[in-house]
């Protein structure tokens, strides 16, 4: 017998209920130089299957799909996914669901989705696809849009908290400063208001160099001339 100059064809794949993903490939079979018959090899997938089912780095939600084109052009998934639907199995995935980037991964189509996708669950999802020309296989990788937003939601609602909490930590500050500022000159204004009404022993303290100790000096010297300018002043006292 002479196959092994013979091309080998990659036949199909199939679903077993019982031996689970198989792949089928064929040879031609000679004798002598005589076509006598064909060699059919099935092997099993298991280890693809295997791959399709380790989550790692895909979330709660994300996972990996084998899919392979119907001749109606549907979608036949090759492994089992990893939610399940109440009342069905997602195994096909019909041509009339033009948003599920499983069907256009089956059609030969390499492309990202961020928008206007949703997979057998009707559920938004972000993915990647993949064409393996060789066996007709479409590979879909998916997480839902929801979770791969989840982080910038919270990096938002984290950045409001904080704009909240600057806002109220500047107008306590501010309130704070305020009355820092306007003591001193509410002081003035009360020592300048006794003075007019005939305190005139009166005088503002003076604190520091700053412009409201320039201001009380002022005041001062001005009580000063006053006193100057009427009759013999009595006995100047300075006020606290």
């Amino acid at each position: 017998f002479m196959w092994a100059e013979e091309p080998v064809v990659f036949e199909n794949v199939a679903l077993d209920p019982e031996e689970g993903l198989l792949v089928t490939y064929v040879a031609p079979m000679r004798l002598h130089g005589v076509l006598v018959g064909a060699v059919k090899v099935r092997l099993s997938a298991q280890e693809l299957i295997d791959v399709t089912h380790d989550y790692t780095g895909l979330g709660e939600s994300g996972e990996t799909l084998l899919a392979q084109r119907t001749e109606a052009g549907d979608a036949l998934i090759l492994n089992p996914a990893r939610h399940e639907i109440a009342g069905a199995a997602p195994h096909v995935i019909t041509r009339d669901r033009t948003g599920d980037p499983t069907l256009a991964a089956v059609q030969g189509t390499e492309a990202l989705y961020h928008e206007d996708a949703h997979d057998y669950r009707d559920a938004e999802v972000w993915a990647a696809t993949r064409y393996l020309a060789e066996f007709g296989w479409g590979v879909v990788v998916k997480v839902d849009a929801h979770e791969e937003l989840a982080p910038m939601r919270e990096l938002r609602a984290t950045l409001v908290r904080l704009g909240l909490s600057l806002s109220a930590f500047a107008v306590v500050v501010g309130t704070l400063f305020g009355f820092a500022i306007s003591r001193p000159i509410r002081e003035l204004a009360d020592v300048a208001r006794r003075i007019g009404e005939g305190e005139h022993e009166l005088r503002a303290p003076v604190r520091g160099s700053d412009e409201v100790a320039v201001l009380a000096r002022t005041l001062n010297a001005m009580a000063d001339e006053l006193v100057r300018a009427g009759e013999t002043p009595p006995e100047v006292t300075r006020s606290e």
